[in-house]
């Protein structure tokens, strides 16, 4: 799959698989998004994306879906 160029968005981007896959995603080219709830994670994250991503706060558990 050709991802160099594309923009990832990773929920769970700051721990375990989420975390492994938004590190491939960059390696493979991708600029990266990662989402999480923990904010010293995300600064964490963040810095290791470098220029190619970014970390933002979310919590999808709080998300509602939408019919349109």
């Amino acid at each position: 799959m050709q991802i160099q160029g594309k923009i990832a968005l990773v929920t769970g981007g700051t721990s375990g698989i989420g975390l492994a896959t938004a590190r491939r995603l960059m390696m493979e080219g991708a600029t990266v998004i990662a989402t999480g709830r923990d904010g010293e994670r995300l600064r964490k994250v963040a810095e290791s994306l470098g220029q190619r991503g970014d970390a933002i706060a979310a919590d999808l558990a709080t998300c509602r879906t939408s019919t349109t």
